[in-house]
């Protein structure tokens, strides 16, 4: 510790250029202020570890996302696909299903 710091009003005082009581008062709340300061740079310093472990956490749990995101997309067109080339060879056949479906989405929401 240095025999000289500044003070809550930004002036440099040291020890035994504290004649009064309230220099004294700023001695002991510079003293508190300083050992809060010390205190949040420990917490943060113990704290930054495990802050990039969440960040390093949240982006591989990121990225597994938008894998699977683009898995299912994949799927959807290749279902899309599948429907399209099962109405091109059976048309009427899709027609009767595509009625049936709508008659019964009729009659659930009559209900």
């Amino acid at each position: 510790m240095s025999d000289t710091y500044e003070n809550i009003h930004g002036t440099t005082t040291s020890p035994s250029t504290t004649g009064n009581a309230a220099p004294m008062g700023d001695d002991m709340l510079n003293r508190i202020v300083r050992g809060a300061h010390d205190t949040v740079d420990r917490v943060a310093a113990k704290a930054a570890p495990v802050v990039e472990q969440v960040k390093g956490s949240v982006h591989h749990a990121s990225e597994v996302a938008h894998a699977r995101a683009d898995q299912i997309s994949h799927l959807g067109d290749e279902w899309t696909q599948g429907l399209r080339s099962t109405v091109r060879e059976h048309p009427l056949a899709s027609l009767a299903v595509a009625l049936a479906v709508g008659v019964v989405i009729s009659r659930m929401s009559e209900r």
